[in-house]
C-alpha cells in the first residue's frame, strides 16, 4: 500500500509517494496470513482495560449464560463464570481456577459470614423471639451461635 502525501507551504507544492505497508490477505474463516503464517486478530476491545460483561450461550461456558472479566493495566486477568452445578468460579489469565470463595479469602475476608454479607445474604436474627426463629428453619448457619456474653453455643451439647 502507497500513500501520496502532499506538502503545500507558500509557493511550494511537494508530492511524494510513501511506502505505508502491506495489507494482509484475508481467508474465509476471517484469519490474516501474514509472512505466509495464518495468523487471527484480535479485537482491541478485548484487551482494554476495565470490566466487561459477555453474554455467552448458555451451557457452554456457563448455565446463566453471563462472563465477568476484569481487565487491569497491569497485573492478573480475572475472569468470573457459573458452573453447570451453579458454582461461581475465578479464572486468573485464563489458566488456573479456583472457587470465589477461595479467592475471597486470599484477599481479606475470613468468615462465611462476610462473605454472605458482601453479596447481601447474610441475616442476623435475635434468637430470643421465637417469631423470628420459626422464619429460619431449614436456613443454614453462616455465623455462630452466641449468647449476649459471646459464649458459643453452637457447638454446645444438648443435655
Amino acid at each position: 500500500l502507497t500513500v501520496k502525501f502532499r506538502l503545500i507551504s507558500k509557493n511550494v507544492v511537494l508530492e511524494q509517494n510513501v511506502y505505508f505497508g502491506e495489507i494482509p490477505y484475508m481467508t474465509e474463516s476471517a484469519s490474516f496470513i501474514y509472512n505466509g503464517i495464518e495468523r487471527v486478530g484480535v479485537m482491541q476491545i478485548e484487551k482494554s482495560t476495565g470490566i466487561s460483561f459477555t453474554n455467552v450461550k448458555k451451557g457452554v461456558f456457563s448455565p446463566t449464560g453471563c462472563v465477568c472479566k476484569i481487565i487491569p493495566l497491569v497485573g492478573v486477568w480475572l475472569e468470573f463464570t457459573v458452573s453447570q452445578k451453579m458454582q461461581m468460579y475465578v479464572t486468573f489469565n485464563k489458566k488456573a481456577k479456583v472457587y470465589v470463595t477461595t479467592f475471597l479469602r486470599a484477599i481479606g475476608f475470613k468468615t462465611n459470614y462476610e462473605i454472605l454479607n458482601i453479596f447481601d445474604l447474610a441475616d442476623k436474627i435475635d434468637c430470643t423471639k421465637t417469631k423470628e426463629l420459626n422464619k429460619c428453619k431449614g436456613r443454614k448457619i453462616a455465623y455462630k451461635i452466641t449468647k449476649n456474653n459471646g459464649v458459643d453455643v453452637s457447638k454446645a451439647k444438648n443435655n
